[in-house]
């Protein structure tokens, strides 16, 4: 989800949830081809001007989340739009009602927007859907449309 957020132009960074090391090692390889190309040789104040100017990417492949214990049912936390919209997506995985219901059957999955009332009304936003599309239109819908560069 995180990729396909950045991928569609969203500013989006995982807060909290499991850190799939595979992914993260294989992405930040690709990251550091890009930057550091072989072709090129680089000296001290080329590689320290490279890192100021990616330094936001660097933390993004270095900073290994906290995860949520086994008994949530909060998959991960992703901030959207940080500083600006600052809307929390949260994937919850199994998750069953508050009401005492039957303990052996299986839950809901479902995302939750949350952003303390600005754009996201009711507060806790609760959408049912696999669908990246289907979240992504209910992100415009409420004006959740901000891109990198606006």
């Amino acid at each position: 989800m995180l990729k396909r957020l950045r991928g569609s132009g969203y500013r989006a960074d995982k807060i909290l949830g499991n850190t799939d090391q595979k992914s993260l090692e294989k992405d930040f390889s690709e990251f550091l081809d890009k930057v550091f190309p072989a072709h090129k040789s680089f000296q001290n104040k080329d590689i320290k001007g490279v890192m100021r100017e990616f330094r936001t990417e660097f933390v993004r492949y270095t900073y290994l989340t906290p995860d949520f214990t086994k008994a949530d049912s909060r998959v991960w936390t992703i901030l959207l739009d940080g500083g600006r919209d600052n809307v929390l997506l949260t994937l919850f995985r199994n998750s069953k009602t508050t009401d005492g219901g039957d303990h052996e059957s299986f839950g809901s999955d479902y995302f939750e927007l949350y952003d303390g009332a600005q754009f996201v009304k009711p507060i806790r936003m609760k959408i049912n859907t696999h669908s990246f599309e289907v979240l992504i239109q209910e992100l415009n819908k409420l004006g959740i449309v901000k891109k990198f560069g606006n």
